[in-house]
C-alpha cells in the first residue's frame, strides 16, 4: 500500500513539473517565425554585460539579442527539452518572442523566449 501511494506521489510530481514546464511557454503568438540567416557571438565586452549572441532571421532586418536570460526550448517533434541561448544555430527555424524594438540602425531587441524546431523521431507504433 505504501508502495502504491509512494508511486502515486512520484507521478503527481512528474506531472507538476511538466505543467510547470508547459505554462513557461508563452500565451500569444511569437513576433518571429524564421530561420536564422545570421548569428553573430558576442563581444567579451556584451558577454560581461549578459548577451551570448546577436541574431537575424530570413526576412527581417531585426537584430535579435540573446542574453543569459533568454529563455529557450528545443522542440525535436513532439518532445520538448529545455535549451541555452548558445544552442541556436544559422540554419534553425525558430520562433522569437521579444521586448521592445529600439530606434536604431539596425533596429534591435532582445529576446525574451526561442522555441528552436529541430526533426525528431516519428512516434511510430510499436516502438
Amino acid at each position: 500500500m505504501r508502495f502504491i501511494f509512494l508511486a502515486a506521489l512520484c507521478c503527481a510530481g512528474l506531472l507538476w513539473g511538466a505543467a510547470n514546464d508547459l505554462r513557461a511557454q508563452p500565451q500569444k503568438k511569437p513576433n518571429l517565425y524564421a530561420p536564422v540567416t545570421k548569428l553573430t557571438p558576442a563581444t567579451d565586452a556584451e558577454k560581461d554585460k549578459g548577451i551570448v549572441a546577436w541574431v537575424v532571421v530570413k526576412g527581417s532586418d531585426l537584430q535579435i539579442q540573446l542574453s543569459a536570460k533568454s529563455q529557450v526550448q528545443i522542440q525535436a517533434g513532439k518532445l520538448v527539452n529545455p535549451a541555452k541561448p548558445a544552442d541556436v544555430k544559422v540554419g534553425d527555424l525558430v520562433s522569437i518572442w521579444h521586448g521592445d524594438v529600439a530606434d536604431s540602425d539596425p533596429p534591435q531587441t532582445t529576446a525574451d523566449f526561442v522555441i528552436i524546431f529541430r526533426p525528431g523521431q516519428p512516434d511510430l507504433p510499436g516502438r
